[in-house]
């Protein structure tokens, strides 16, 4: 997460590249993935000289790209837009944000929205699917101004009043054993550091949900757990802390 890939030379010929590394004698890796043909981009390459004929050529190819860059970019931005208006996002893992001006969106773009929000919250490396992402988008427009809680891509899609949440779905979160007095990413998503009692007998803990027994724990513990203002659907995705069957934070 603190390293900025930038690809300068991509729009550099490969052969004139080679040719400055050669000509100053500097030495460069090759990527075998470059000549698998198990690679789609490897066999529209070696397609590329039977189309230039058809006047499709790499030249032509990276023109398209160039101006499917510019929609993307111009899509990303309205996502954007969208999200400083009409969003927050939490640090115990949400997001709310208003139905109303999410429902009025264009689709493509409500659609790029919903893929950042359940990316970002459901600690995903990937995208949903999207076919499941458009069933769910249309439920929830069918269904507006009462539309039900959905699942997608590990986390929960919840109407609160006027918005809707997206939070994590707590029984999709990871389970981890980790020592005491180590520091360790939880479910993709928590930086938490762990107790370093030396006096303690045993020397693991348990990282998981809260789930429904670890939040009526918490409610045992805590005088007014009322005061915990966040939803409930939230509050069963926090990261607990273990010690055997004991929630020690």
């Amino acid at each position: 997460p603190d390293v900025r890939i930038l690809r300068p030379c991509l729009s550099v010929p490969r052969h004139r590249l080679r040719s400055v590394l050669l000509a100053r004698r500097i030495g460069w890796a090759e990527d075998p993935s470059n000549e698998d043909p198990g690679y789609a981009r490897v066999r529209l390459r070696a397609l590329l000289p039977s189309l230039a004929s058809e006047g499709i050529d790499a030249a032509a190819l990276a023109g398209t790209a160039d101006r499917m860059a510019r929609a993307r970019a111009a899509l990303e931005a309205e996502v954007a837009r969208f999200l400083g208006a009409h969003a927050a996002i939490y640090p115990e893992g949400y997001a709310r944000f208003g139905r109303a001006a999410f429902l009025a969106l264009e689709p493509e773009i409500a659609h790029r929205l919903l893929i950042a929000l359940l990316t970002t919250i459901g600690g995903n490396v990937y995208p949903p699917r999207n076919a499941r992402l458009a069933h769910i988008y249309g439920g929830l427009l069918r269904e507006s101004p009462r539309p039900r809680a959905r699942t997608l891509a590990g986390c929960r899609i919840v109407p609160a009043g006027a918005d809707l949440l997206v939070c994590r779905e707590h029984p999709r979160c990871e389970v981890l054993k980790a020592e005491k007095g180590a520091s360790v990413l939880w479910d993709n998503r928590f930086a938490v550091r762990l107790p370093g009692d030396r006096s303690r007998a045993a020397g693991c803990f348990t990282i998981k949900s809260l789930g429904e027994a670890g939040w009526a724990a918490i409610r045992r513990k805590i005088a007014d757990s009322k005061a915990i203002l966040l939803p409930r659907p939230v509050c069963l995705a926090l990261p607990a802390i273990l010690d055997g069957d004991e929630v020690v934070a």
